[in-house]
C-alpha cells in the first residue's frame, strides 16, 4: 500500500530480493545501540533527566550538553509536550554557565519567569513591543544601527516589513523609495555624499563634530574635526557614525507621511493606488498614538544591537526577553521581531570579525 512513496533503492529490495554477489561474504555484526540512554554524558549544562527505555522509568541520570555540541536547535512537538520548558531550560543553563548573550523574541509573554531565575540576578531584562507597556522597548527603527551599512539597512527595513505583510514587489518598491528619499533629505546616505559633495557633503554643526570626535577618541585616531569638514576626509567608520547621528531625527511617521504623498500623486494608475493603500493599512499604526512615540525619534531611544549586554562593561552578558503580547497586531509583531533578529544577527557577525583584532564579545544566541 505504501510502495508509491518508496525511493528507488527501497523498491529494489522488493523487486530483486534474492540477488547475491558470487564469492566469499565478509559480514560484520553491528554494535548494540545505546538505546538513547547515555550514563556518562559530558558538559556543564543540564537539560533534563534521562528516560530509560529498558525500565520504562525516569532515571536520575542527567541529560547534559557540552559547549562543542551546542548548535542550531528546533523544538518540535504537539501542544503540551514540553517544548517551552525545554527551551527555557536550555536558555537558562547556557546563559548561567557559559555567560552567553541570550535574546528571546517572544510573540506572547510567557518568558517573564526569567526574572526569577536563580544565579541571573541583574542579568535579565524584559522589554515589550506593544504600546502602553510597563517596560516598553524605545526603539526608533529608522535610526541606522552601528554595524550595518546605511544602504543595506534601508533595503533590509523595506524588505522585512514587506515580507511580514506578504506584500508584492510593487509595494516593496514604494516603501524602499520612500525610505531612500527620507535618508537623502536628511543626509543619512553619508557614503554617497562623501563622493558627491553638495549640501550634506560636509559636517553641518557642532553636534556632528562632537559625535565624530568621540568616535575618533574611542579608536585613538588622530586628526582635527571642525564644522564644514568634507565627508570625503572621514573614514568609513566615521561616516557610519555620522549616518547614525543624522538618522536619529527620522521617524516611522515620516515614512508613512511620504507614502501618503505618493498616494496623493497617483491619479490614474489604479493598481499602484491599491498597492499603496495596502502598504499604508499596515504601516499607519506606527504613526499613531503611543506607537508613534515608542518608535519615534528621541535621545532615550535604545541601540537594539546592544540588547543582552548586561552587567559590567568589562564582563557584559545576560538574557533579554522581547515580548510582543496580545495587545499588538500580528503584522507589527512579525515586522519588528524579524527586523530586530536581523539587526542582532548581522551585528554579531561583524562583532565576530572585530574580535579577531582583540576585542571581546560574548557569544550570542537567539530564541524565537
Amino acid at each position: 500500500a505504501d510502495s508509491t512513496i518508496l525511493n528507488m533503492l527501497q523498491v529494489a529490495a522488493y523487486t530483486a530480493p534474492g540477488m547475491y554477489e558470487e564469492g566469499i561474504a565478509l559480514t560484520t555484526q553491528e554494535a548494540t545501540p545505546a538505546f538513547a540512554f547515555y550514563p556518562a554524558m559530558p558538559g556543564q549544562v543540564v537539560l533534563a533527566q534521562q528516560w530509560s527505555s529498558e525500565t520504562g522509568q525516569l532515571s536520575n541520570t542527567l541529560l547534559r550538553l557540552s559547549l562543542e555540541r551546542h548548535f542550531h536547535t528546533a523544538f518540535v512537538g504537539d501542544t503540551g509536550f514540553g517544548k517551552s520548558v525545554a527551551a527555557e531550560r536550555l536558555a537558562y543553563e547556557t546563559t548561567l554557565h557559559w555567560h552567553y548573550r541570550t535574546l528571546i523574541l517572544d510573540f506572547g509573554q510567557g518568558w517573564r519567569k526569567a526574572l526569577r531565575w536563580p544565579g541571573l540576578e541583574g542579568r535579565v531584562d524584559v522589554r515589550q513591543l506593544y504600546p502602553g507597556a510597563a517596560r516598553p522597548l524605545r526603539w526608533n527603527f529608522l535610526q541606522v544601527p552601528q554595524r550595518i551599512d546605511v544602504s543595506r539597512y534601508r533595503t533590509l527595513v523595506a524588505e522585512l516589513f514587506a515580507n511580514a505583510g506578504c506584500m508584492g514587489a510593487r509595494q516593496l518598491g514604494f516603501m524602499r523609495r520612500a525610505l531612500t528619499e527620507l535618508y537623502l533629505e536628511q543626509g543619512v546616505l553619508t557614503s554617497d555624499y562623501a563622493l558627491q559633495g553638495g549640501k550634506w557633503g560636509t559636517l553641518q554643526n557642532e553636534a556632528e563634530v562632537r559625535v565624530i570626535r568621540e568616535r575618533r577618541d574611542s579608536l585613538r585616531t588622530p586628526g582635527a574635526i571642525n564644522v564644514g569638514m568634507r565627508l570625503a576626509e572621514l573614514h568609513p567608520v566615521e561616516l557610519q557614525t555620522l549616518a547614525i547621528c543624522r538618522s536619529r531625527n527620522l521617524s516611522p511617521a515620516d515614512w508613512v507621511g511620504r507614502l501618503k504623498k505618493f498616494l496623493d500623486n497617483i491619479k490614474y494608475d489604479q493598481a499602484s493606488k491599491t498597492s499603496l493603500e495596502g502598504v499604508l493599512l499596515r504601516l499607519e499604526p506606527f504613526a499613531e498614538g503611543q506607537m508613534a512615540y515608542q518608535y519615534g525619534p528621541g535621545t532615550d531611544a535604545v541601540a537594539v544591537e546592544n540588547l543582552g549586554l548586561l552587567g559590567s562593561s568589562t564582563d557584559p552578558w545576560g538574557l533579554t526577553v522581547i515580548e510582543g503580547g496580545a495587545e499588538m497586531d500580528e503584522y507589527a509583531k512579525a515586522a519588528l521581531l524579524s527586523l530586530l533578529a536581523t539587526i542582532l544577527y548581522f551585528d554579531a557577525v561583524t562583532r565576530r570579525r572585530e574580535s579577531l583584532s582583540g576585542m571581546r564579545f560574548p557569544p550570542m544566541q537567539i530564541f524565537f
